[in-house]
């Protein structure tokens, strides 16, 4: 797969946090995507469950067929060599959309997710997209705290689906003009 857009592609950034996969990594990213899936079961509301095919399906159908062009994911790298977790990307023509951020449990509170999503940034910034949103189930307190915390500004929730939605820059800054920040 090649990504959306190779003049920013991360790998060509020095000490770049993000890594487009190779097929080793794509591997690694795979089990961690399966830990990651059953550990998100119980986040969902029931209503979100009951969307699910089969319950026990791991599929991430983006992830596995590599078919859709606006989808990228990336390996969260240590040290420019340890796989620690990784992004997938959705690009929309005005905006990216980070659909899953994951870092294994030995390495968080690291900075590790915070350099990833600072990069996803730089890459918004380069792209010129008005904003970046990302999803969160409401029940995660961690990964809202962390939102928060990298300056993503609530905007709306799905209660049938129980997520919300943060976006960044927010507010007026995201819709004033294109490529304001």
């Amino acid at each position: 797969m090649t990504p959306p857009h190779p003049h920013v592609h991360p790998s060509r950034i020095p000490h770049s946090p993000l890594a487009v996969l190779d097929e080793s990594s794509r591997l690694q990213v795979r089990a961690m995507l399966d830990q990651y899936l059953v550990e998100g079961r119980h986040l969902m509301t029931p209503e979100a469950r009951a969307t699910l095919a089969d319950p026990a399906d791991l599929s991430y159908p983006a992830f596995d067929d590599g078919a859709d062009p606006s989808f990228e994911a990336y390996a969260i790298r240590a040290d420019s060599h340890w796989l620690t977790g990784f992004v997938f990307l959705r690009e929309w023509p005005d905006s990216l959309e980070i659909q899953e951020l994951y870092v294994a449990p030995t390495w968080r509170h690291r900075r590790l997710a915070t350099q990833a999503v600072d990069e996803v940034k730089a890459m918004g910034r380069r792209q010129r997209v008005n904003r970046i949103i990302a999803r969160v189930f409401r029940t995660n307190a961690p990964a809202i705290a962390f939102w928060v915390a990298n300056h993503f500004w609530y905007v709306s929730s799905d209660p049938r689906l129980g997520l919300d939605t943060y976006t960044w820059p927010h507010g007026l800054m995201a819709s004033a003009s294109r490529g304001y920040w």
